[in-house]
């Protein structure tokens, strides 16, 4: 005897013992429970959850270790390679030096005259015949040098420019232009070095690697190499001696003098016209003003943008204040100056005669790292994306969350939200932490000099921000897929922001940074400023050069993090999504007026009551205590432009401590109205109050009091199962002890003690169901809530359950769900029964019963070969009046109405005459269940339908195509269909897979062609500075006296400092010990009187000491001196206003841009990494599903699979190349879309098209999820495509690492992500790499060639590599090296007679195959995984041709395990498997064509309708096409789904995807159909539907059966087969095994209450004493009876005394299958 409600707990010592949970008092009730009883639950406090929901998250995260130390080592790999390259290259050092030389004072002394080291070729003859001739030069043939007279004229205007072939005068004058002291050059020297760089082309031979890279694009050569015209003007403003002046001073001035001009258009107009070298624009010379503006090439002048360098570590920047030099302009510069000084205002001679010279401050000691100075944007980028990983895994975790349910079943749990978002924002602060520390930890080594706390607090800000940044780009997501596809994007598109903004001002710049990727990188590239420059500290964030300043940046950054902070907890909550209700936009302002206007306690009593007018309803008693009360709840839903009433007005209650069950076909409306009563769901109108309080108003107090088991499990599948129950009990308030025993408890209670440490996705479906039924039930509260509890669980699971829900309701008021009709008629105190929305009954099951019951039905089980109508007359001639419920061609129901039972047992009497008719096996007599109330209160006229006009003869006798070729067509066009119809639908992926790279492409050109209006001048004065400067002066009283210096309006001033000292070296190491010690900045000083320059040079010389790290600061302080001279004779006021600009603006370029160019190919690149995780997506999401597999079984072809998906990847992929060629041609990006380039480009992209989606097929074999599998090769992608490509590049930089650059390049090619990368680089920077090679083009190998070569080679490996490894062949073969058909078998126990019968059968069968009986046969069948599990042992049987053969086992018996061998999905380790005689291993193909198989997990796609599933499988089992509508309607009607065809498969419920999948495996009208669980989910009506299917294709074929509804064998199967841990326990037809394993008769008796339980004990003594009671439980008896009583004479007793005994309810039948496989099964788990 089997009493649910005793369970003995004293075998484990540690559990407190209890006799019988049903006899609680408050004293022996466990501490955990009590509170279940009280009026309130005392919510748990904040910290406790806190530490829960922590603690939970850690745990996980530990478990899933790979994945976290990914999310960790991405970004450290990424600034480890930063590292790694500062290592190659180095840092650059300069000693402590002073460039004052007496000895050698003047290094370029040795070649002025420059004309000394020129001539010109006097062997050309002019045209008019005269011998060549430049004056001022000697002939070449009287030279005293070998002249190099090499090189092109035609942009000089002299001709025959030869040099002096050894001393190079062009690069000997650039090369000495550098820190010491300069004499400025005479103008002719200019012209004569200008031409000859011209001619020579010397600036191809500097810096080749930087210039390639955009670096150092204006240098020393390339200002020498602007040659042209001079113009003078505006013509009045001329004076007209200046002009003589020049002419005076420069023998070749009229050969480059191209007048004046009258205005700056006619200026601007000659510019355009190209060809000049300089123009001098005199705004006013004249007495008493003087504004002149020097115009030259943006190659001949440092940029005007820049100001002062902060990025000056020490040392020369010879490419800065040297440019002025050897471009002229402080030439031209100090001509002007000396004529107006000299002829315009007549100075004293003693103050106009001087000699300027120019010489570089003194500097310190230094090193600078090389990295950094030259790469910084591209580290700080780098930097920057290396958080694209966590951050996207972040975002992945919060939406990943949604999806499943997780933080909605959390909340309705009683977790509060706020937990919920902290818990996760404190793992996520530990993992940015770490990787900060760590970073930080790694760039140490060359962020030497910055303070450590400050560049901490840079990557810790800033990665703290980018977790509420993830979260609130989660709120956009409902599907992780998608969002782990669009973060990694959005990050991108974010971080490249900065590089179009670089140029920006300073407020533009600061609004960008509430991007929190702007913000970092402009932090990371004021840290390598400041870097270089000596380092940062807290002391320099507000530093007035830094625009915007580090301090702005930061107080952006905190404020970004509560931004985002909050639009994350705002879009959360009002954002639409797939599960919970959005609130609305304003409900910040509304709830609380709501609150603050409308009392607590009032509630919406809803609309007029919405049950159904004919049901039938109890009413209970004013004294119930009621747990739930619902008043009127509704709900809407919109489907297009139709209006769903899902809740229709619902009015309904739930008494406390007792089981109420909500019952209804799928889409009743069950699991809205529990949403509507957990919160999760809004309801339109009414409210429902638990234990009194309001859903709508009182929810958070409300969901202390209850608990949910979901219909579909919330686990997390890193956690074990105790684990589980201590976060759910954390959660609910239990601690310590009392946590200890509630979780042991419900391990026991639940069958999971011996799997507390097992973690979740180990355990099978019915044990994670009873893992999420603890959940629901640990902690205590009082109302629990139960949608579909026992789904998926084997019978004896399934009653263990029932016991536990038993047990509970003493504890617990418990609202269930279920499709167990049986299940709610035992548990259920209280029933209800609603039917599209409308409540139509409730009350007790007995009351049900007693209003809406017939008196009994007859049940009567058949063989196939039995007479229907014959006995269903013999049956009306008994009572007329009974009717047919259900005619199957196994079994026959009937209804017996009440009154009409006086002749009922002769009718049984005569049924159980075996003379009488043949055909009947067995038949039971049952009073009225609840099955038949459900039934006929929702669909009776459905049960009657009829099977005759099912039509099945359409499927198994349609045409197939005959010719391959036909078939092969077929199948193709079917796929592709296939996929560019989910392609469609799917416009997520579709945008990601061919928008998205488009997008990101036209980012990158459109930041790159944002210009923003630079400075196109500088004025050459001490205003130009944004605070005071100041210079020091030595020996200048005789010239001009030291004093406050600055321009009038000026807010700015030079304050000039009179050193006392002996000479200029003193002043210079002056400079050096005095460095950033001066309360201003210290740009420029003056030496006027040092003898030891006076004794060497000549009089007067006057030395200009300027600071370096200023660009402008040698003209401005060429400006300061002479215009302290000119004040020193007329007075304070007199100023030499003198400014700098670009020729024209229209060529107004930034010297960055070529760098700007090369960062601008590195964004493009980022797209096609990313490109093939698109295609890796479907292939594996279609293996992950199963349908690649059922296609597969269906017949699909191998090779027209992959050639499908070639294809459509293909085309999407060209749709992305036209969209990103229409993008350049529309940006004008002549680099790519150029008359020379679109060819290369072209090439370049198509061949990664057709390289890149193969190798994403290689990738896909090593993929499960294709979430994950997404995910990862973006990642991948990414990882070896740009940071190699970076790498290389940056190599390419430095002399010392060029060979290392090209020698990485060959193994990376190898990677086409990086192939297509370099040949994008290289068409970007063609320009600069042909300036040093003018062979160099678009179809050169170093250009584009050998990417394309490389990957036009790599694309026949990775298509071989995934057509030979994933073909089912060579799959088979390795399969087939652990597969040994002969081992040896072992003989596990003593087999069941019968099953040793089977084996002999098969055996003989097997040796005369030609005579082959069985259409599945299965001969000594062995199965052991790779973890040593053995699952399948040893099993023998055959499935006789046209038997339905039920296969049977609790969870984890091996049933789903056996099928999936002879689906093909594995191998056995040893036996064989036979389809139709046909070896599933050995002879696969055959076998798979007499196959239909519906697989446990529907294996359907999504996005595809029902209609279009079916004609995709029929075109794959190569069903004629003008067949596919008649078949395709022929399976829609059998199996139910008509009203679906256009349905897709996402939207169907769970009953209606089954009968998909049944029909799906009817296609083709296979020999042999399994089917695994088909009616898994399905409601009485639809599991009923389902029955007559599979009954009327019974008549075709051979079916295969595995289910946990024993009912449906009892209807359906001809033979049984009973699996219990992995083997057979037996098999046989039902009524043998009955006979064998039953017990004779089979008596259930219900009961009023507990006080008729003796009476039923001595009427059962009386009349049947050897009777034997099976089970007790809720009033229920279940008594065995011995064989020999006959069921009328037990029917007889019943009928006669069950208004005295006080029997409510009674059944008496055969022993059940139900029975056998319980009476099996617990034999087995006996060791018996």
């Amino acid at each position: 005897m089997e009493e649910w409600d005793v369970e003995d707990l004293s075998m484990h010592s540690e559990l407190p013992k209890s006799t019988s949970f049903t006899s609680f008092s408050e004293e022996t009730k466990p501490t955990w429970m009590k509170s279940g009883f009280s009026d309130e639950i005392e919510a748990p406090s904040f910290w406790t959850q806190l530490f829960a929901a922590v603690h939970r998250e850690a745990t996980e995260r530990r478990r899933t270790w790979k994945e976290v130390l990914i999310e960790i080592c991405v970004p450290l790999m990424c600034v480890a390679c930063t590292s790694f390259l500062w290592c190659y290259f180095g840092d650059e050092y300069g000693p402590e030096e002073s460039y004052v030389n007496y000895t050698y004072p003047l290094p370029n002394t040795g070649i002025i005259p420059h004309s000394s080291f020129f001539c010109y070729n006097d062997s050309i003859i002019n045209p008019d015949g005269s011998h060549n001739f430049i004056p001022g030069l000697v002939p070449c043939s009287q030279a005293p040098f070998i002249a190099d007279c090499s090189g092109e004229e035609d942009q000089i205007p002299v001709k025959g420019l030869c040099t002096d072939i050894k001393k190079k005068p062009v690069l000997a004058f650039a090369g000495y232009a550098m820190a010491f002291l300069n004499e400025i050059p005479k103008l002719d020297d200019i012209f004569l070095l200008h031409w000859a760089a011209s001619k020579q082309r010397v600036s191809l031979e500097y810096g080749e690697a930087y210039r390639d890279a955009g670096i150092f694009l204006v240098n020393r050569l390339s200002s020498l190499t602007v040659t042209g015209s001079l113009f003078i003007g505006p013509a009045a403003n001329v004076p007209p001696l200046l002009v003589k002046y020049f002419q005076s001073a420069s023998i070749y001035f009229d050969l480059v003098y191209a007048g004046t001009f009258d205005n700056i258009t006619e200026l601007q107009e000659n510019i355009a016209r190209g060809g000049v070298f300089a123009a001098i624009n005199i705004n006013a010379m004249t007495a008493d003003k003087f504004d002149v503006e020097i115009r030259m090439d943006e190659k001949s002048i440092p940029p005007p943008g820049t100001i002062i360098n902060i990025e000056y570590s020490g040392g020369v920047n010879g490419q800065a204040g040297e440019i002025y030099i050897v471009s002229g302009f402080l030439t031209l510069q100090t001509m002007l100056y000396d004529f107006y000084l000299k002829e315009v205002k007549r100075i004293p001679f003693n103050k106009s005669h001087f000699t300027p010279y120019v010489i570089s401050m003194g500097s310190i000691a230094y090193s600078s790292p090389k990295l950094i100075h030259l790469s910084g944007m591209l580290v700080a980028f780098a930097i920057v994306l290396s958080l694209m990983y966590p951050v996207t895994l972040l975002a992945r975790r919060r939406v990943v969350e949604k999806e499943l349910r997780i933080r909605e079943i959390m909340e309705i749990m009683g977790l509060r939200k706020c937990t919920m978002d902290l818990s996760w924002f404190l793992l996520a602060v530990a993992t940015m932490l770490l990787i900060s520390v760590l970073s930080v930890a790694i760039m140490r080594p060359y962020i030497r000099r910055t303070e450590y706390f400050v560049y901490f607090l840079i990557f810790l800000l800033h990665s703290l921000t980018m977790i509420p940044f993830a979260g609130f780009v989660s709120t956009f997501f409902n599907n992780a897929r998608f969002a782990s596809m669009m973060v990694p994007l959005v990050y991108f598109a974010a971080s490249s922001l900065p590089l179009g903004i670089q140029m920006a001002g300073a407020v533009t710049k600061a609004v960008f940074c509430v991007i929190p990727q702007t913000s970092f990188f402009f932090s990371l590239i004021i840290l390598f400023q400041h870097e270089l420059a000596g380092g940062l500290g807290l002391s320099d964030a507000r530093a007035a050069l830094d625009k915007p300043n580090l301090a702005l940046v930061l107080v952006i950054t905190m404020g970004d993090f509560f931004l985002y902070l909050l639009l994350m907890i705002y879009l959360e909550a009002v954002m639409p999504r797939e599960y919970g209700t959005p609130k609305h936009p304003l409900f910040f302002i509304l709830e609380p007026c709501r609150r603050f206007w409308c009392h607590a306690h009032e509630w919406d009593e809803g609309g007029p009551d919405g049950r159904s007018p004919d049901g039938t309803y109890e009413e209970m008693d004013e004294s119930v205590d009621y747990a739930v009360e619902i008043k009127g709840l509704r709900r809407e839903y919109k489907r297009g432009r139709r209006t769903f009433v899902a809740v229709d007005n619902l009015y309904w209650n739930m008494p406390n401590y007792c089981v109420s069950v909500l019952l209804g076909p799928n889409g009743a409306g069950k699991s809205t109205t529990i949403n509507m009563i957990t919160g999760m769901t809004r309801p339109d109108a009414g409210d429902c109050r638990v234990f009194g309080r309001s859903v709508r108003k009182e929810l958070s107090v409300v969901r202390q009091n209850i608990s949910l088991c979901p219909q579909h499990n919330v686990l997390w599948s890193q956690l074990t199962c105790r684990e589980h129950l201590e976060f759910f009990g954390r959660i609910k308030g239990l601690k310590g002890l009392q946590l200890k025993d509630a979780v042991m408890r419900m391990l026991h209670e639940v069958d999971l003690y011996d799997k507390m440490d097992c973690n979740a996705h180990t355990l099978s479906g019915g044990q994670k169901r009873k893992l999420s039924l603890a959940a629901a039930f640990v902690g205590g509260s009082r109302l629990v809530l139960l949608d579909e509890p026992t789904a998926g669980m084997d019978a004896v699971a399934r009653r263990h359950i029932w016991g536990l829900l038993r047990r509970m309701s003493f504890m617990h008021a418990i609202l269930l769900t279920t499709h167990f009709m049986d299940e709610a008629d035992i548990l259920g105190d209280h029933v209800a029964i609603m039917s599209r929305g409308v409540l139509k009954c409730s009350g007790s099951s007995l009351f049900l019963k007693s209003r809406l019951a017939a008196a009994y039905t007859l049940q009567i089980s058949l063989t196939p070969d039995a007479n229907h109508t014959a006995i269903k007359h013999l049956i009306a001639s008994y009572i007329p009046e009974t009717y047919s419920i259900f005619s199957g061609a196994t079994e026959l129901r009937c209804r017996i109405p009440a009154g009409n039972t006086t002749n009922l047992v002769p009718l049984l009497k005569c049924l159980e005459s075996p003379s009488q008719y043949v055909g009947i096996r067995n038949y039971a007599l049952s009073a009225m269940t609840l099955e038949d109330v459900f039934l006929h209160v929702v669909a009776e006229a459905e049960a009657n339908s009829s099977l005759e006009d099912l039509p099945v003869d359409v499927i198994w006798n349609c045409a197939l195509v005959s010719r391959s070729g036909e078939s092969i067509g077929m199948q193709f066009r079917a796929l592709l269909k296939k996929r560019i119809l989910c392609a469609v639908r799917d416009w997520w992926a579709l945008g990601f897979q061919i928008i998205c790279p488009a997008a990101c492409i036209l980012l990158a050109v459109v930041l790159d062609s944002i210009h923003y209006n630079q400075p196109v001048s500088v004025e050459l004065t001490p205003s130009v500075y944004p605070f005071d400067t100041m210079s020091d002066a030595v020996g200048c009283s005789a010239y001009f006296t030291a004093s406050t210096y600055a321009l009038p309006g000026s807010t700015h001033q030079v304050h000039i400092t009179d050193r006392n000292m002996l000479n200029s070296m003193n002043l210079s190491w002056y400079h050096v010990d005095n460095y950033l010690r001066h309360p201003l900045a210290h740009l420029s000083s003056f030496s006027c009187a040092d003898p030891n320059y006076a004794a060497i040079l000549g009089t007067n010389p006057i030395m200009i000491f300027y600071n370096t790290s200023a660009p402008h600061e040698v003209a401005t302080a060429l400006s300061t001196l002479y215009s302290l001279i000119l004040q020193s004779v007329v007075g304070a006021g007199a100023i030499l206003r003198t400014s700098m600009s670009y020729l024209s603006s229209a060529k107004l370029v930034d010297v960055n841009n070529a760098f700007q160019t090369v960062f601008k190919g590195f964004v493009v690149v980022i797209p096609f990494t990313i490109l093939p995780s698109n295609c890796v997506s479907w292939v594996v999401h279609e293996r992950e599903c199963g349908a690649r597999h059922l296609q597969y079984l269906s017949g699909l072809r191998f090779f027209v699979y992959w050639g499908v998906n070639f294809l459509f990847d293909m085309t999407a992929y060209l749709l992305t190349f036209v969209l990103i060629i229409i993008i350049f041609l529309i940006f004008g990006q002549k680099s790519f879309v150029g008359p020379d380039a679109i060819g290369p480009t072209t090439l370049l992209l198509l061949t990664y098209g057709f390289t890149g989606t193969s190798m994403a097929y290689v990738l896909y074999l090593f993929f499960k999820s294709h979430v994950k599998a997404q995910s990862t090769v973006m990642v991948i992608c990414f990882a070896v495509g740009f940071f190699p490509l970076v790498v290389v590049n940056i190599f390419n930089l430095i002399d010392g690492t060029q060979a290392l650059s090209e020698g990485l390049r060959w193994p990376f090619r190898l990677m086409p992500t990086y192939a297509v990368g370099e040949g994008i680089i290289n068409l970007i920077t063609l320009d600069q790499h042909r300036s040093r090679n003018p062979t160099l083009n678009v179809w050169s190998m170093s250009t584009v060639g050998w990417a394309c070569i490389f990957m036009a080679c790599e694309f026949p490996v990775f298509m071989l590599i995934t057509l030979v490894v994933d073909n089912p062949r060579f799959r088979l073969k390795m399969r087939k090296l652990s597969y040994h058909p002969e081992k040896t078998r072992v003989r596990y126990f003593d087999k069941d007679s019968d099953v040793e019968d089977e084996q002999i059968h098969v055996h003989r069968q097997l040796d005369r195959r030609e005579n082959w009986q069985d259409d599945v046969t299965l001969f000594h069948l062995r199965k052991m995984y790779s973890n040593g599990k053995l699952a399948v042992k040893d099993i023998t049987f055959g499935l006789v041709r046209g038997e339905v053969f039920a296969f049977l086992g609790t969870n984890g018996a091996g049933k789903t395990t056996a099928l999936s061998i002879l689906c093909q999905e594995s191998v056995p380790t040893s036996g064989r498997a036979y389809i139709c005689g046909h070896d599933v291993v050995e002879d696969g193909e055959k076998a798979r064509a007499c196959i239909g198989y519906c697989p446990q997990f529907d294996a359907c796609l999504d996005l595809l309708t029902v209609e279009e599933h079916l004609r995709l499988y029929a075109s794959i089992r190569g069903i004629l096409r003008q067949h596919h509508t008649q078949v395709v309607e022929a399976l829609m009607r059998l199996c139910g789904v008509e009203e679906y065809r256009e349905t897709r498969a996402h939207q169907l419920s769970g009953g209606n995807r089954r009968k998909l999948s049944l029909a799906l495996a009817l296609i083709g009208g296979p020999q042999v159909v399994l089917l695994d669980e088909p009616t898994a989910g399905m409601d009485p009506i639809a599991r009923r539907g389902v029955w007559k299917s599979i009954q009327k294709i019974a008549e075709k074929c051979s079916v295969l059966l595995t289910t946990h509804h024993l009912d449906e064998v009892e209807a359906l199967a001809d033979c049984v087969a009973i699996m219990v841990d992995g083997d057979l326990r037996c098999i046989g037809n039902k009524t043998h095994l009955k006979n064998k394993f039953g017990t004779g008769v089979e008596m259930s008796l219900r009961i009023r209450d507990k006080s008729c339980r003796q009476k039923v004990e001595r009427l059962v003594e009386t009349f049947f004493p050897d009777a034997v009671l099976n089970e007790y439980n809720n009033q229920r008896f279940v008594y065995s009876l011995p064989k020999r009583i006959p069921l009328y004479a037990v029917f007889e007793v019943l009928q006669r005394n069950e208004y005295q005994v006080g029997i409510t309810d009674y059944g008496v039948s055969q022993t059940s299958i139900e029975q056998v496989f319980m009476r099996i099964s617990e034999a087995a788990r006996a060791g018996l």
